[in-house]
């Protein structure tokens, strides 16, 4: 049914045109989906089968693109195991990063998040780099992530690594503040059957089935099938908000080795959703609509082909091609983009003091926008190309001491060629503790909305503003100039393990940043006659995104772990953050708090952002184990929205190794709350509810 359904979506979107029935379709997209995927075992790994110590040796891939300890890393890191993932209530990736330090995770509405690091936060949040098994994940239009959009399947995650601070001489431009990494499993690993049905409040029920087994004794498959269904939420007057939400997606992935020094993987996705949302207000020139319904529709697909050779040395190269395909329609804006990106990769792991990484890649996407009557675009479509090359060393000086250094030149059509540097050092205190420093510099590039697209952002009615007798309409026009935003990084950290059963893991930052996007008025004009001599229906005021402002953060993160007995663990993190933001305010230019909106900074005030979480997993006895998590966020800042607490709580009975029951509870303790107001895209605000579930899973 999952795959009928998707099969009439792409043959309506042109993808199947050439193919005459949606049955032939649905052949074709079994044959993308085709040889079998998805995981079999869930390995419902007990909470301390890696004691503190073995934690800290976990080996992590987001730093270098390359295995390394996590003790020897330079950077504040922090990663989400499999194992975590089985003890959490999340069904999304926003609401598994919500207890991450240094990450801000606010949810809009019943299917729209905003996530940023290190400040900087909105719905269009541009400053943090998402990707899924190296596949960057973005909107060439807005230079985001639409969070609804990537609905993996949890169960399938291997990791996911979080890194905060700049990860621009690894990952590129737009890894400013942070990269969000997600690793999913092997096929080798997820052999034989898994099936799930979740149920909870809201009129939410999701369906997961996968399977996976062996082609040959070296080969293993998996394909898999997830269906999402979920209810709207209220708006702050107690009536629904509209935001309903519809997903079906189904994927496979093949892992191979040949011989002892090759193996190779093949995976790809596809996924259709019908994405409900009521905007407050809808802005065009002349015309003012509000609590309008504006649902969205997205299609995509994806496919990566990676290919590993092992020389005798214990070097590495590694080939990466991958495809991307997203197709989103809604009453704002329509556009189209599809990717090409080749990745080649040498890393050098033989027994000098060296430990280097080489890399080069190619990425080419066509992006095509269609014009609405709020948004449009010149040109219509463009091709974006981008090259890079970087270097990545870690010299070991001595016994204790790594100096590491890194550059990533990067060469794009808006701004050219960008050079992003890093130098880090990592020293041994102890046998148990480490420092390290770094020094980073980092840029945002432009997306294709903020150089080449024109909407209306705002309406002023004349009986509020003191300036005209007549209504105004604030319209963004086209700036061809806009430039990237950059950064200066100063970071140090400190971690520490008693060696059996506490650890501490503390970063702090020091940020500033320049030329970021801010706006600047242009002579407004009168309509119907721009020159004010036939009778003045309304005033418009032209503007333009420019580069003219400047900010500094600072800020601290620390995570604690407790392994208090065998059976019982506690995790207790901390966030504090806090920005001088420097608007240049002239007569050209938006005032202070209209550039903060525009940048999308959830926590510009005077008062700081913080938050805490405590985690306590108790494995109960074979059978049983219950998990809980207490989370407090202040207030976010630019919107008048109360500060919050939550918990989250879950108990897990396993009757046997084939069957287990869930039973969850979400955002318990203060009640319905709210979390964000979007800023820059008049969305209707929603209480974000209590909820409560019931899971069923079976392996077999």
């Amino acid at each position: 049914m999952v795959i009928g359904m998707i099969s009439k979506k792409f043959q309506k979107k042109g993808i199947c045109k050439a193919i005459n029935s949606v049955g032939t379709c649905s052949a074709l997209v079994l044959g993308f989906i085709h040889t079998p995927l998805l995981l079999a075992q869930e390995l419902d790994t007990p909470l301390l089968s890696l004691s503190l110590e073995d934690l800290m040796q976990i080996e992590v891939t987001s730093i270098s693109r390359r295995s390394q300890v996590l003790s020897d890393t330079s950077a504040a890191i922090y990663v989400i195991t499999a194992a975590d993932i089985a003890k959490s209530t999340a069904v999304t990736i926003p609401d598994l990063l919500r207890t991450v330090p240094g990450i801000e995770v606010a949810q809009q509405d019943a299917n729209k998040w905003a996530v940023s690091a290190r400040g900087f936060n909105s719905k269009v949040a541009s400053k943090v780099l998402f990707i899924i098994d190296g596949r960057p994940v973005y909107s060439p239009l807005v230079g985001a992530v639409y969070w609804e959009s990537e609905d993996l399947m949890l169960n399938n995650i291997e990791r996911v690594e979080v890194i905060r601070g700049a990860g621009a001489t690894i990952w590129g431009a737009n890894a400013l503040n942070g990269v969000i990494s997600i690793t999913t499993k092997s096929a080798h690993d997820t052999k034989g059957s898994y099936a799930e049905i979740h149920a909870a409040s809201q009129n939410q029920q999701i369906a997961n089935y996968r399977f996976g087994g062996e082609i040959t004794e070296d080969i293993s498959y998996r394909v898999y099938a997830k269906s999402k269904e979920h209810g709207g939420f209220k708006s702050l007057a107690g009536i629904p908000a509209n935001d309903d939400w519809k997903s079906r997606q189904a994927g496979f992935r093949i892992d191979g080795d040949i011989g002892s020094n090759d193996s190779f993987t093949f995976m790809g996705d596809i996924v259709d959703q019908d994405i409900d949302q009521r905007q407050g207000l809808l802005v065009r020139p002349g015309s003012v609509l509000f609590n309008v319904d504006n649902p969205v529709v997205y299609t995509g697909m994806n496919a990566i082909a990676r290919w590993e050779h092992r020389t005798g040395n214990a070097s590495t190269f590694t080939t990466q091609v991958y495809y991307d395909y997203r197709d989103r329609d809604e009453i704002v804006q329509v556009e189209r983009a599809e990717t090409f990106d080749l990745d080649i990769k040498y890393t050098n792991r033989d027994d000098s003091r060296h430990n280097l990484t080489i890399g080069a890649g190619i990425r080419h996407s066509t992006h095509t926008t269609k014009d609405t009557s709020y948004m449009v675009h010149s040109p219509r479509e463009e091709d974006i190309k981008l090259y890079n090359i970087s270097l990545h060393d870690d010299f070991r000086l001595t016994e204790k001491a790594i100096l590491g250094f890194g550059l990533k030149i990067e060469n794009n059509i808006y701004t050219g060629t960008e050079y992003q540097p890093n130098i880090r050092l990592n020293y041994a205190l102890t046998d148990n503790a480490n420092a390290w420093v770094s020094l980073s510099r980092a840029v945002r590039t432009p997306s294709r909305g903020e150089r080449d697209g024109e909407i209306a952002l705002a309406y002023i009615p004349a009986v509020t503003n003191p300036l005209s007798p007549f209504d105004t309409f604030i319209v963004k026009q086209n700036n061809p100039t806009f430039d990237s935003e950059e950064l200066e990084s100063l970071e140090a950290g400190w971690r520490w393990s008693n060696g059996d059963n506490i650890t501490f893991d503390l970063a702090a930052y020091y940020n500033r940043y320049s030329s970021l996007r801010s706006v600047a008025n242009n002579v407004p004009y009168c309509a119907p006659d721009p020159f004010c001599m036939s009778p003045i229906g309304y005033v418009v005021q032209p503007v333009q995104l420019v580069n003219s402002d400047q900010a500094e953060t600072r800020g601290a993160e620390g995570v604690a772990k407790w392994q208090v007995q065998e059976n019982l663990s506690m995790e207790l993190s901390y966030s504090y953050f806090e920005i001088d933001y420097h608007s240049s305010d002239t007569l050209f230019t938006q005032s202070s708090q209209s550039q903060e909106s525009i940048q999308g900074l959830t926590p510009a005030r005077e008062d700081p952002l913080y938050k805490y979480s405590l985690q306590t997993n108790w494995q109960i006895n074979e059978k049983s184990q219950l998990n809980l998590v207490f989370r407090h966020v202040s207030e976010p800042g630019v919107a008048s929205i109360a500060d919050y607490d939550a918990v989250d709580i879950q108990y897990v009975w396993k009757y046997s190794d084939s069957f287990s029951v869930r039973f969850a509870g979400r955002n318990l303790g203060s009640g319905d709350h709210q979390e964000m107001a979007e800023v820059l895209l008049s969305s209707v605000p929603v209480f974000i509810e209590q909820s409560y579930s019931i899971d069923f899973r079976f392996n077999w």
